[in-house]
């Protein structure tokens, strides 16, 4: 498992899944892509995202699609996921020093 690659991908979504508004699986998979070349861009290869979630493009289609609204009960799981990993993230930044 690699916790470079998830903690990257976890602070990738909430830094910019914020600013995108969109349910075009085009548009998703652009920022999949961004997401991915920002990632190689900090050393961390594609593999290392891909060991903590089944499918960026999904996690992030589904981000997108259920940005508001309640889940369904099927979605409910994958959900839990991304709020645990977002909830680490944000412990995580509380405890680093400051620069």
């Amino acid at each position: 498992m690699s916790t470079r690659g998830g903690n990257f991908f976890d602070k990738w979504i909430a830094e910019h899944l914020p600013n995108a508004m969109t349910d075009d699986p085009v548009a998703v998979s652009d920022l999949v892509d961004e997401m991915m070349k920002a990632a190689g861009q900090e050393g961390i290869p594609a593999s290392e995202i891909d060991e903590e979630v089944d499918s960026a493009f999904e996690v992030i289609f589904e981000a997108m699609l259920h940005r508001e609204g309640s889940l369904p009960e099927a979605d409910q799981a994958l959900w839990d996921l991304l709020a645990a990993r977002l909830a680490r993230e944000a412990a995580s930044r509380e405890t680093k020093p400051a620069n």
